[in-house]
């Protein structure tokens, strides 16, 4: 597995910054980008330094047991939305270009960043791997994939996805039946979503990526959602 840079929205608890720097498994050649929010406010602004100081401190003890981790800070301007996305978005690239895998850790924070990191990790879904975050409820972390609506947005692509996801597992020639489309069609169609990883197929039976199981509702109504909107 190649490096990766991982964005943290970062909150203003330094004991749950550093649980989920912990988790984050973190190997020599990766990054770690803290993206905060800028505050004017004096209790705040000190806060969120002495939750940031602790993960420098944390970082710094990887490196002294020889794990090379490369760090940087984000700060976010919430009262000028364009730049905060701007900057977040200039950061995501940069860093995409330089070769890293980008990942997402939603978990704590600010909910205005959360709500931006969202939105660059869905409209620039190329630059942004997956996103992570904790459950309230069960306290479970979970990883999802980002896919791209370019990607999928092919009319044959979008229709035999739909099929795909409405079915544990289908085989081509039901797929094909299911859409009164030719062998040749379907064909190229599973290709594209092979291409992206987002589904599977052994012996000519397609299936979800495992990764994919859990968009598979956004997956199974996107075609008729589109088509309801063409109307």
């Amino acid at each position: 597995m190649g490096k990766k840079a991982v964005f943290v929205n970062m909150g203003f608890d330094p004991t749950a910054s550093l649980d989920i720097m912990s988790a984050l498994s973190l190997a020599s050649g990766d990054r770690l980008v803290v993206v905060y929010p800028r505050s004017i406010e004096e209790s705040p602004r000190l806060r969120s330094e002495q939750a940031r100081g602790q993960v420098r401190n944390y970082i710094s003890t990887l490196r002294a047991l020889g794990r090379d981790i490369g760090y940087g800070e984000l700060e976010l301007n919430l009262e000028n939305l364009s730049e905060a996305i701007e900057s977040l978005l200039t950061a995501v690239k940069s860093l995409k270009g330089e070769g890293y895998s980008v990942y997402f850790e939603l978990t704590g924070g600010t909910r205005a960043v959360t709500i931006l990191m969202m939105l660059v990790a869905f409209w620039f879904a190329d630059y942004v791997d997956e996103i992570t975050f904790i459950i309230d409820v069960t306290r479970d972390r979970y990883r999802m994939p980002v896919v791209s609506p370019i990607q999928v947005n092919k009319n044959h692509v979008r229709r035999v996805l739909a099929v795909i996801a409405s079915h544990s597992s289908v085989r081509r020639r039901e797929i094909c039946n299911t859409l009164g489309m030719s062998e040749s069609s379907v064909s190229r169609a599973i290709s594209e979503l092979k291409r992206g990883g987002i589904v599977e197929e052994r012996l000519r039976t397609v299936s979800l990526s495992e990764r994919f199981n859990v968009l598979s509702p956004i997956f199974k109504h996107l075609d008729t959602y589109l088509a309801d909107l063409r109307k």
